[in-house]
């Protein structure tokens, strides 16, 4: 047998040295691709976050530049406006242009109306004597400008509640007919008429507000955005047939303050921000914006704490008068901390009531 001195191979060190070496190697591999995945998860949930609250953040932002539109007059303000819908909508619904309603987490409702010709406003005057008694029977008016065939009117009056400063009770008609000789306003029959009239009496003076078409989604709307257990922002409205609808998931936390200036008699400067709601037209009349933060949270939870126990929702305010407002926090547990978490939110001035039309 002849055998080749040439020949050669590895030897089982070799073999074992090589195994081990590639698997040190792929050790490291998976390493390098566990962070790498764990990254991107971590990229990916705070990209959601990010996502959900701004989206959250603009939607309820955008719904507060609304808030009293077509209700911003004195008399209107506070109101309960009765609303005789057929359709099957909420009754009566109260004109407050934002209501705050706090809790572990606020519940935020804002109003408006969508009248083509905003705050324009007819006033009562009957022919003969000084009072309507709140029947079907037709409005005098000043004037028919802007009213049509199928538009709301709200019906207010200062003074006709136990403290004389804005209305307990309000009326809202359809109108069904115009007569534009002798500036009548028919409101009897159609959809939002309740028969026989809503029984609340006028006197000569009282203001009749256009507040939009009786028709599709130009009705008066009052939008309520909160947060449900599964930490989702949901809106409920008109358009959402009042069920409630998510907007945005994620979501743990939404805040919202009134900011007032309760010193000057025209207001001007923010004084102060709580969530005490207006009591009345005088109340409402102190209000210039909101304040208000939404919290997303990440879905993907950490191994390890990456968030304080204390989240703050917006910074200390510093008042004209020198005067620090402090900003609130949220307190966060040891097992919410592994999450991350994203605030949105600002300053929305309520221009409504800003521009808001005086008693007088």
């Amino acid at each position: 047998m002849v055998t080749n001195e040439r020949q050669t191979g590895f030897s089982l060190i070799e073999l074992m040295v090589g195994v081990a070496i590639a698997l040190i190697a792929l050790l490291v591999l998976t390493g390098v691709l566990m962070g790498f995945n764990a990254q991107k998860r971590t990229t990916v949930s705070s990209s959601d976050a990010q996502v959900a609250g701004g989206i959250a953040a603009y939607m309820i932002e955008r719904d507060l530049r609304r808030a009293g539109y077509g209700i911003n007059s004195e008399p209107l303000l506070g109101c309960n406006l009765y609303l005789q819908d057929t359709s099957g909508g909420p009754s009566p619904m109260a004109l407050q242009p934002v209501l705050i309603t706090p809790g572990a987490t606020d519940q935020v409702t804002v109003t408006y109306s969508t009248a083509r010709h905003g705050w324009y406003y007819a006033t009562l005057s009957p022919p003969s004597g000084s009072s309507f008694p709140g029947d079907e029977s037709d409005l005098t008016v000043d004037n028919v400008y802007g009213f049509t065939v199928g538009d709301l009117i709200a019906i207010g009056q200062n003074g006709i509640d136990a403290n004389a400063d804005g209305v307990t009770d309000c009326s809202l008609r359809e109108v069904t007919a115009i007569d534009t000789v002798n500036f009548r306003l028919s409101h009897n029959g159609g959809t939002y008429n309740k028969p026989g009239g809503e029984g609340i009496p006028y006197t000569k003076g009282a203001r009749v507000y256009n507040v939009g078409l009786s028709s599709g989604a130009e009705l008066p709307e009052a939008v309520t955005y909160t947060i449900n257990a599964n930490n989702e922002l949901t809106m409920t409205s008109r358009q959402t047939g009042f069920q409630p609808v998510s907007i945005g998931e994620h979501i743990i936390m939404l805040r919202a303050w009134y900011c007032k200036d309760m010193v000057n008699a025209t207001p001007s400067t923010i004084t102060t921000c709580d969530q005490a709601i207006p009591a009345n037209a005088a109340a409402w009349r102190q209000v210039l914006a909101v304040r208000f933060a939404v919290v997303a949270r990440s879905p993907n939870r950490e191994n390890t704490v990456v968030s304080d126990a204390s989240l703050r929702l917006w910074p200390d305010m510093t008042l004209p008068s020198g005067a620090v407002l402090t900003g609130p926090t949220t307190t966060l547990s040891e097992e919410q901390q592994h999450y991350r978490y994203r605030v949105y939110g600002t300053l929305v001035p309520i221009r409504n009531l800003l521009w808001q039309v005086p008693n007088s």
